[in-house]
């Protein structure tokens, strides 16, 4: 049976609801203060698809509070080349450039799995150069990037738009936290 559109929009609100009613606040707020005393750090942000679009979403929003703050995969031909280049898993840290992730910098990874093998190899080589890594995630019980970040917010969802539709909201309460 198909969905009418007046009945898809309903049930994607509901999902979104029940995505945010059970947020970690705690892990919240440990993003906010890392972020707060990062101030003069340069900030990464990478995802995949959805997680890309809020990454830049994410970076744009971190320039307005002041932040210097790239999004890796904002250069599509720089992404591709790497991922041609070399191998796929390693498109993000090195789409970054190796000689500018730094001891002190912040890289915030967003992906609605947590185990998409290029943001895993780039929360591994963020952890190897000194970064402090903050990640954006779903899919709880089999997250895998969330072990490897200081703090990370996991989405209770295994619903993509859920998912990203929280990490959105997420990024709106960043922002106005980072404004403060």
């Amino acid at each position: 049976m198909t969905l009418r559109p007046i009945d898809s929009l309903p049930s994607q609100r509901d999902a979104v609801e029940e995505a945010m009613r059970h947020l970690d606040l705690e892990a919240f707020s440990e993003i906010v203060r890392m972020l707060r005393e990062q101030r003069g750090a340069t900030v990464w942000t990478a995802g995949n698809g959805g997680s890309a679009a809020n990454a830049s979403h994410l970076a744009a929003h971190l320039r307005e509070c002041g932040f210097t703050a790239i999004c890796v995969p904002e250069s599509v031909a720089l992404l591709t080349a790497t991922s041609n280049d070399y191998r796929y898993e390693d498109s993000m840290w090195r789409a970054g450039g190796l000689s500018m992730l730094k001891n002190g910098d912040v890289v915030i990874a967003l992906s609605c799995s947590g185990r998409s093998p290029n943001i895993l190899a780039l929360l591994k080589e963020a952890r190897r150069v000194g970064m402090v890594r903050l990640g954006l995630f779903g899919f709880p019980e089999t997250c895998l990037a969330k072990h490897d970040c200081h703090a990370a917010l996991v989405v209770q969802s295994e619903d993509y738009g859920a998912i990203e539709d929280a990490h959105s909201m997420v990024i709106h309460a960043l922002a106005k936290e980072l404004k403060a």
